[in-house]
């Protein structure tokens, strides 16, 4: 089998970073996506250097997920001033 290159990942990873937060289910999957890999073992620090967020804001997210299960990782479901 003949593993995937992408020839330009600067420019992919940008891209992809500005899509997520123009809608609120690609931001919720975000988030479901960064608490696999704390399942599967990684750090908030490890992940937030995998995937481009803070490690305060990964560790938040799991923090939501005990607190409120799924629906702590939705967008409606952000604490402090709008």
């Amino acid at each position: 089998m003949r593993k995937l290159q992408i020839l330009d990942t600067d420019s992919l990873c940008r891209s992809l970073k500005a899509e997520i937060p123009r809608s609120a289910e690609a931001c919720f999957v975000h988030r479901l996506h960064c608490l696999l890999l704390m399942g599967e073992g990684y750090s908030s620090i490890e992940i937030a250097h995998l995937v481009g967020d803070d490690s305060s804001t990964v560790a938040r997210w799991a923090r939501h997920f005990n607190d409120f299960g799924m629906e702590g990782l939705r967008e409606d479901c952000k604490t402090g001033r709008p």
